[in-house]
């Protein structure tokens, strides 16, 4: 659940798999990111996953942002489509 002071959209949804990115194995990042109002649980609290979409594809959610593309250039800032080596 988002707090207040966050808006869900794009940037935030960058921000996220960035700090992912940082934290976790490259593999353990997600590639798209969706925004929902609440997510279902049963009654001792735990989360059901395959209620948050049902048989849905998450992407055609209407919150979900793409963020395959800083995965898959390691957070790092380049323009689409470049064919320069990335700078360490």
């Amino acid at each position: 659940m988002l707090k207040d002071a966050f808006d869900p959209g794009p940037s935030l949804a960058e921000a996220l798999a960035r700090f992912a990115l940082e934290k976790l194995a490259y593999f353990k990042v997600p590639g798209w990111v969706a925004f929902i109002d609440t997510l279902p649980t049963t009654y001792s609290q735990k989360l059901r996953k395959g209620a948050i979409f049902g048989d849905a594809d998450p992407r055609q959610y209407p919150t979900a942002v793409d963020v395959r593309a800083i995965k898959q250039s390691r957070g790092q800032a380049k323009a689409p489509n470049s064919r320069l080596p990335p700078s360490d």
